[in-house]
């Protein structure tokens, strides 16, 4: 078992997210796992996730090689799993697809489950977009008027259009939107984020 650290190099770029469920900034060496970390961090069964975790060493064609997961993620129900992200069309290889056998076997020894991820869970859908959108309001932590008033519409009705929140309120879509999406940030109110894109007809509740 070992720990490999990140580094910047010409080879690789390394991305920098900013985790408030981690509360510290989560490396990335490529994109896709970038684009990753905003699953995780808005996905409600995940409560931490690490990336570049204790790596460990398994065997192929007689050599020991050494492995790093791309993240490991603790679940609410205390399930721990390591994530191993790649594109599609590097999973399909034949040496890659051997290789990751072996990888699992040894996670299965150390009590882990090591599962693949692919751009098709990561890109497909509203599902990364909406939560890149959300992100962008993750850091405000001032409450509004605006948003106490909509918190305290929505607790009233349990389910209505954002549109319908800025007629309630007397304010503009842009602001009912906002408001919205700084709760949601927070996980204080719910939406559907895989069936379309955030808009003034989504439907928000507690």
């Amino acid at each position: 078992m070992y720990i490999r650290t990140l580094k910047q190099s010409q080879v690789k770029n390394i991305s920098k997210f900013m985790s408030l469920k981690n509360d510290l900034i989560i490396r990335t060496e490529s994109m896709l796992e970038f684009d990753m970390c905003f699953h995780l961090e808005y996905s409600p069964d995940v409560v931490s996730f690490e990336s570049q975790p204790q790596g460990f060493h398994y065997e192929h064609q007689g050599k020991r090689l050494p492995y790093t997961p791309d993240f490991l993620i603790t679940h609410s129900s205390g399930l721990q799993q390591l994530l191993e992200v790649k594109p599609l069309s590097k999973t399909q290889r034949p040496d890659f697809q051997s290789k990751f056998i072996q990888k699992q076997q040894v996670a299965q020894k150390l009590n882990l489950s090591l599962i693949l991820i692919t751009e098709k869970q990561i890109r497909t859908g509203h599902l990364l977009n909406n939560f890149k959108l959300l992100h962008r309001y993750s850091g405000l932590h001032s409450i509004s008027a605006t948003q106490k008033a909509i918190i305290n519409l929505i607790q009233k009705v349990n389910k209505i259009q954002i549109n319908q929140i800025a007629n309630s309120l007397n304010i503009s879509d842009g602001e009912a939107l906002t408001g919205v999406l700084s709760w949601l940030s927070k996980g204080a109110l719910q939406t559907d984020y895989s069936n379309e894109a955030i808009n003034g007809n989504s439907y928000v509740w507690l």
